[in-house]
């Protein structure tokens, strides 16, 4: 009995901490009417009035092909900054434009209680205490990089999303059931796709596809987690042609295949924005390598 009450008392303070770091997250627009944390970035200018032209345009059943503010004329399908498509834009379907930095500061609180919730039961298969794993989960949650994109809109799920791709990647690979395996991550791949800035999506493939290797020489697991990536894709199609469209017959394309998906390969600079803080605007890539090294 005494052991039942103990376990039961470290799942709610447990629950408790992730709950308490989940509202500080949304703390200031709570204490300070009116006050949100991406007034003065992409959300509110671009973000914002893209899901709301979605809304309308899917309103009328219409695909949201066309993009009438910032970036004007390219496909919303292919837009990085809208994702019409992802999860968390649901919410926004559902309200008038004036309430969406509300519905922005809800998206924030739901996704950091249930990212840190899935970190904490990922490291926990490392047979790690609680304490350790909720350590390690805020360890992945609160590096500058990731908190400080984790206010927009095309990187809030990154973590979430990637932590259970390797949690059902751990779960398995000691499993012989590959036919759900395929459909779980071809499931969650999808997803990614539809909810996760392109750029971040090509860094996590690359990863996903040599991790895998590296997390099982089984050849059944690897090639079943190969499919699910594959059955992703193709769930994911329309989403992924609109983006190649977005790019080809955008005006930026100019610029270079790194600079249109937003990554800079030039060595040294990569490794000064990895581990140094910057304000410049292209350290997407910085701000999920520390959340990689820390998984």
């Amino acid at each position: 009995m005494k052991k039942i009450t103990s376990h039961l008392s470290e799942n709610i303070y447990l629950y408790l901490a992730i709950l308490s770091l989940s509202v500080i997250v949304i703390g200031k627009a709570i204490l300070m009417n009116g006050c949100f944390a991406f007034d003065a970035n992409d959300d509110a200018n671009h973000t914002f009035p893209g899901l709301n032209t979605s809304k309308l345009l899917l309103g009328e059943m219409s695909l949201p092909y066309f993009n009438f503010f910032n970036n004007f004329g390219t496909p919303l399908m292919g837009d990085s900054l809208t994702l019409p498509f992802a999860i968390q834009a649901i919410p926004y379907y559902l309200t008038d434009a004036d309430n969406y930095p509300w519905v922005m500061t809800i998206n924030r609180f739901l996704i950091s209680f249930l990212t840190l919730l899935v970190l904490v039961v990922y490291y926990r298969t490392f047979k790690i205490g609680k304490l350790s794993s909720f350590i390690a989960a805020v360890c992945v949650f609160s590096n500058f990089g990731f908190f400080w994109h984790f206010a927009h809109h095309q990187y809030q799920l990154t973590v979430l999303v990637v932590t259970c791709i390797l949690l059902v990647q751990k779960i398995y690979v000691s499993k012989n059931s590959y036919l759900s395996l395929i459909m779980i991550v071809g499931a969650l791949y999808s997803i990614m796709i539809y909810s996760v800035s392109s750029n971040l999506v090509l860094i996590g493939s690359i990863f996903f596809l040599l991790y895998t290797i590296i997390l099982s020489r089984n050849w059944k697991f690897v090639f079943s987690c190969y499919f699910g990536f594959m059955l992703g894709a193709i769930l994911a199609l329309p989403q992924i042609a609109a983006v190649v469209l977005a790019l080809i017959g955008s005006v930026r394309s100019g610029v270079g295949y790194a600079q249109a998906f937003g990554m800079d390969f030039n060595l040294s600079n990569l490794l000064l924005r990895t581990f140094f803080l910057t304000n410049s605007n292209d350290i997407t890539l910085n701000s999920h390598i520390y959340s990689a090294v820390y998984l």
